[in-house]
């Protein structure tokens, strides 16, 4: 797979072992997780909706029988563990890119409320049912990422990407006359788009919150007032 933010990339191009050419492909499914040659997750993200549009069925059967407790854990069951699942990764992707799965979420809020179909105001729903939508889960995702981070909690293997810079070698190059000024640009959606570029999360979480002395009540007290700090996100 050839990852280029070019339009048309040669097709021409080829990968070779021991003489014999690689087969080509636009995507790749890879620990759940289909990355694209764009990288920007449209294939995922139709994967993860076909995925929970089942359970949306599950939620519209099942609601006439049990009550809306019941419905809720289905909903995160069968439901939010699939949007869960390497949100940290993809949940950067465009509103546009994420407005269909979030479009199955309000379908999933509506059936377990028996609200009407049309275009009305769903906040007060997922307020009801403590439920958070595709944004407010991605911030959430970030800012456990980040208090493991700060508390050395990350895998060696995922910690040592994410060495400070203090402590990488001091190393320049020459670089500024050959960047493009839309070349700069990209650079800065990319760099804007990272893990790291966070920081300013966990700088805007009040002290007392995120001093907590355990992971667990750290997540279940961000959760918990994230319409209140929703703004610093």
């Amino acid at each position: 797979m050839l990852l280029s933010n070019k339009i048309h990339v040669p097709n021409d191009f080829l990968v070779k072992i021991n003489d014999e050419p690689l087969e080509r492909c636009d995507s790749y499914k890879y620990l759940g997780v289909i990355f694209d040659k764009n990288l920007n997750w449209k294939e995922h993200i139709s994967y993860v909706c076909q995925k929970v549009s089942k359970a949306c069925g599950a939620l519209a059967k099942l609601r006439h029988c049990v009550n809306t407790n019941v419905l809720k854990e289905v909903y995160y069951s069968l439901f939010y563990s699939y949007i869960r699942y390497g949100l940290l990764v993809w949940g950067n992707a465009s509103d546009s890119t994420l407005k269909p799965i979030q479009t199955v979420m309000n379908r999933a809020v509506r059936i377990i409320t028996f609200a009407p179909f049309g275009r009305i105001d769903l906040t007060d729903l997922y307020d009801c049912l403590r439920i958070l939508d595709v944004n407010k889960i991605f911030r959430l995702e970030t800012a456990k990422y980040l208090f493991k981070e700060k508390n050395d909690l990350l895998p060696v293997s995922i910690a040592n990407h994410f060495t400070p810079r203090s402590n990488l070698p001091e190393i320049t190059y020459n670089l500024r006359p050959r960047l493009t000024p839309s070349y700069t640009f990209r650079l800065a959606s990319i760099q804007e788009k990272s893990i790291k570029s966070k920081e300013t999360i966990w700088n805007e979480i009040p002290e007392h919150i995120k001093h907590n002395c355990s992971f667990n009540s750290f997540k279940k007290t961000v959760e918990s007032i994230l319409d209140r700090i929703l703004t610093l996100f």
